[in-house]
Protein backbone atom coordinates (compact mmCIF):
# COMPACT_ATOMS: atom_id res chain seq x y z
CA UNK A 1 0.00 0.00 0.00
CA UNK A 2 2.87 2.40 0.76
CA UNK A 3 4.20 2.04 -2.77
CA UNK A 4 0.80 3.09 -4.13
CA UNK A 5 0.44 6.11 -1.83
CA UNK A 6 0.34 9.51 -3.51
CA UNK A 7 -0.85 12.49 -1.44
CA UNK A 8 -1.71 14.42 -4.60
CA UNK A 9 -3.99 11.81 -6.19
CA UNK A 10 -5.95 8.74 -5.13
CA UNK A 11 -7.75 8.07 -8.41
CA UNK A 12 -5.44 5.18 -9.32
CA UNK A 13 -6.66 3.36 -6.18
CA UNK A 14 -10.31 3.37 -7.25
CA UNK A 15 -10.13 3.41 -11.06
CA UNK A 16 -9.91 0.21 -13.08
CA UNK A 17 -6.30 -0.85 -13.46
CA UNK A 18 -3.44 -2.76 -11.82
CA UNK A 19 -3.21 -0.49 -8.76
CA UNK A 20 -6.92 -0.58 -7.96
CA UNK A 21 -7.45 -1.28 -4.27
CA UNK A 22 -11.15 -0.58 -3.81
CA UNK A 23 -13.67 -2.32 -6.04
CA UNK A 24 -16.80 -0.41 -5.09
CA UNK A 25 -19.15 1.57 -7.31
CA UNK A 26 -18.24 5.25 -7.17
CA UNK A 27 -21.76 6.45 -7.89
CA UNK A 28 -23.12 5.84 -4.38
CA UNK A 29 -24.88 2.57 -5.22
CA UNK A 30 -22.63 0.26 -3.22
CA UNK A 31 -24.46 -2.20 -0.97
CA UNK A 32 -25.00 -1.08 2.64
CA UNK A 33 -22.74 -3.87 3.95
CA UNK A 34 -19.87 -2.62 1.79
CA UNK A 35 -20.42 0.97 2.92
CA UNK A 36 -20.42 -0.12 6.58
CA UNK A 37 -17.24 -2.16 6.07
CA UNK A 38 -15.47 0.79 4.42
CA UNK A 39 -16.64 3.18 7.17
CA UNK A 40 -15.51 0.79 9.92
CA UNK A 41 -12.12 0.21 8.27
CA UNK A 42 -11.61 3.96 7.88
CA UNK A 43 -12.47 4.60 11.54
CA UNK A 44 -10.16 1.79 12.72
CA UNK A 45 -7.26 3.22 10.72
CA UNK A 46 -7.74 6.70 12.17
CA UNK A 47 -8.09 5.46 15.77
CA UNK A 48 -5.18 2.99 15.60
CA UNK A 49 -2.79 5.17 13.60
CA UNK A 50 -3.57 8.82 14.35
CA UNK A 51 0.02 9.87 13.62
CA UNK A 52 -0.08 8.30 10.17
CA UNK A 53 -3.47 9.88 9.51
CA UNK A 54 -2.21 13.34 10.55
CA UNK A 55 0.90 12.87 8.41
CA UNK A 56 -1.33 12.00 5.46
CA UNK A 57 -3.49 15.07 6.07
CA UNK A 58 -0.38 17.27 6.28
CA UNK A 59 0.97 15.83 3.01
CA UNK A 60 -2.31 16.46 1.22
CA UNK A 61 -2.51 19.98 2.72
CA UNK A 62 1.05 20.72 1.56
CA UNK A 63 -0.05 19.78 -1.95
CA UNK A 64 -3.16 21.98 -1.59
CA UNK A 65 -0.99 24.92 -0.49
CA UNK A 66 1.37 24.35 -3.41
CA UNK A 67 4.52 24.10 -1.30
CA UNK A 68 5.66 20.99 -3.17
CA UNK A 69 7.12 20.94 -6.66
CA UNK A 70 3.80 19.93 -8.22
CA UNK A 71 1.42 22.59 -9.52
CA UNK A 72 -2.07 22.32 -7.96
CA UNK A 73 -4.62 20.62 -10.24
CA UNK A 74 -6.69 22.84 -12.47
CA UNK A 75 -4.32 25.80 -12.46
CA UNK A 76 -3.98 25.48 -16.23
CA UNK A 77 -4.62 22.62 -18.61
CA UNK A 78 -2.01 21.89 -21.21
CA UNK A 79 -3.32 20.64 -24.53
CA UNK A 80 -1.12 17.58 -24.14
CA UNK A 81 -3.15 16.68 -21.04
CA UNK A 82 -6.38 16.50 -23.06
CA UNK A 83 -7.27 13.23 -24.81
CA UNK A 84 -7.42 14.23 -28.48
CA UNK A 85 -9.44 11.17 -29.55
CA UNK A 86 -12.13 11.96 -26.97
CA UNK A 87 -12.15 15.62 -28.01
CA UNK A 88 -12.69 14.61 -31.64
CA UNK A 89 -15.61 12.37 -30.59
CA UNK A 90 -17.15 15.51 -29.10
CA UNK A 91 -16.56 17.42 -32.33
CA UNK A 92 -13.65 19.40 -30.91
CA UNK A 93 -10.13 19.74 -32.26
CA UNK A 94 -7.35 21.63 -30.46
CA UNK A 95 -5.94 22.59 -33.86
CA UNK A 96 -9.11 24.60 -34.57
CA UNK A 97 -8.25 27.32 -32.06
CA UNK A 98 -7.27 30.72 -33.45
CA UNK A 99 -3.82 32.27 -33.10
CA UNK A 100 -4.57 34.73 -30.30
CA UNK A 101 -6.19 31.95 -28.28
CA UNK A 102 -3.16 29.67 -28.70
CA UNK A 103 -0.79 32.52 -27.78
CA UNK A 104 -2.80 33.41 -24.68
CA UNK A 105 -2.99 29.74 -23.68
CA UNK A 106 0.79 29.33 -24.02
CA UNK A 107 1.31 32.40 -21.82
CA UNK A 108 -1.10 31.13 -19.17
CA UNK A 109 0.57 27.71 -19.16
CA UNK A 110 4.00 29.37 -18.87
CA UNK A 111 2.78 31.60 -16.04
CA UNK A 112 1.28 28.60 -14.25
CA UNK A 113 4.13 26.14 -14.60
CA UNK A 114 7.17 28.45 -14.60
CA UNK A 115 6.17 30.90 -11.85
CA UNK A 116 4.55 30.46 -8.46
CA UNK A 117 1.77 33.03 -8.93
CA UNK A 118 -0.94 30.37 -8.63
CA UNK A 119 0.48 28.74 -5.51
CA UNK A 120 -1.96 29.19 -2.60
CA UNK A 121 0.79 29.47 0.02
CA UNK A 122 1.72 32.88 -1.42
CA UNK A 123 -1.78 34.12 -0.65
CA UNK A 124 -1.59 32.68 2.88
CA UNK A 125 1.62 34.67 3.39
CA UNK A 126 0.05 37.79 1.87
CA UNK A 127 -3.01 37.46 4.12
CA UNK A 128 -0.88 36.99 7.24
CA UNK A 129 1.26 40.01 6.34
CA UNK A 130 -1.82 42.16 5.76
CA UNK A 131 -3.59 41.21 9.01
CA UNK A 132 -1.63 43.69 11.20
CA UNK A 133 -2.54 46.49 8.78
CA UNK A 134 -6.26 45.94 9.37
CA UNK A 135 -6.56 47.89 12.61
CA UNK A 136 -9.79 49.81 12.32
CA UNK A 137 -10.64 48.16 9.00
CA UNK A 138 -13.08 45.39 9.81
CA UNK A 139 -13.93 44.79 6.16
CA UNK A 140 -10.37 43.89 5.16
CA UNK A 141 -9.92 41.92 8.40
CA UNK A 142 -13.11 39.94 7.70
CA UNK A 143 -11.95 39.17 4.16
CA UNK A 144 -8.54 37.96 5.33
CA UNK A 145 -9.87 35.85 8.18
CA UNK A 146 -12.55 34.38 5.91
CA UNK A 147 -9.95 33.35 3.34
CA UNK A 148 -7.56 31.94 5.95
CA UNK A 149 -10.27 29.98 7.79
CA UNK A 150 -11.60 28.56 4.54
CA UNK A 151 -8.09 27.50 3.56
CA UNK A 152 -7.45 25.99 7.01
CA UNK A 153 -10.66 23.96 6.67
CA UNK A 154 -8.97 22.10 3.82
CA UNK A 155 -6.52 20.45 6.22
CA UNK A 156 -9.05 17.85 7.37
CA UNK A 157 -11.25 17.85 4.26
CA UNK A 158 -9.33 18.21 0.97
CA UNK A 159 -9.13 15.00 -1.03
CA UNK A 160 -6.95 16.31 -3.85
CA UNK A 161 -4.91 19.49 -4.38
CA UNK A 162 -7.32 21.25 -6.73
CA UNK A 163 -6.61 24.96 -7.12
CA UNK A 164 -10.36 25.64 -7.09
CA UNK A 165 -10.38 24.89 -3.35
CA UNK A 166 -8.09 27.89 -2.80
CA UNK A 167 -9.89 30.42 -4.99
CA UNK A 168 -11.66 32.00 -2.01
CA UNK A 169 -8.39 32.57 -0.16
CA UNK A 170 -6.79 34.06 -3.26
CA UNK A 171 -9.71 36.40 -3.96
CA UNK A 172 -9.97 37.48 -0.31
CA UNK A 173 -6.24 38.23 -0.01
CA UNK A 174 -6.17 40.28 -3.22
CA UNK A 175 -9.38 42.16 -2.37
CA UNK A 176 -8.14 42.94 1.14
CA UNK A 177 -4.86 44.24 -0.32
CA UNK A 178 -6.81 46.51 -2.68
CA UNK A 179 -9.07 47.75 0.13
CA UNK A 180 -6.11 48.49 2.42
CA UNK A 181 -4.16 50.21 -0.36
CA UNK A 182 -7.15 52.34 -1.40
CA UNK A 183 -7.86 53.27 2.21
CA UNK A 184 -4.25 54.37 2.69
CA UNK A 185 -4.34 56.48 -0.51
CA UNK A 186 -7.58 58.17 0.57
CA UNK A 187 -6.18 58.85 4.07
CA UNK A 188 -2.97 60.35 2.66
CA UNK A 189 -4.91 62.61 0.31
CA UNK A 190 -7.17 63.75 3.14
CA UNK A 191 -4.18 64.54 5.36
CA UNK A 192 -1.90 66.00 2.69
CA UNK A 193 -0.62 69.50 3.24
CA UNK A 194 -2.25 72.05 0.91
Amino acid sequence: MRTLYRPWNFYHLVAPGPSRVFDLPLDGTSPPAHRRAMRDAWQRVIVRYPGAYLEHRWRVFAEVLGVTRRVPFGAAIRHGDQPVAHMRQLGLDPADSWGAQRTLHRKIVWLTFKTRILRPYLYVVLALLLLPLCRGGRDAFALLVSGLVMQASLFPTAQTPDLRYSHWLMVCAVLAAIVLFARRVVWRRAHARP
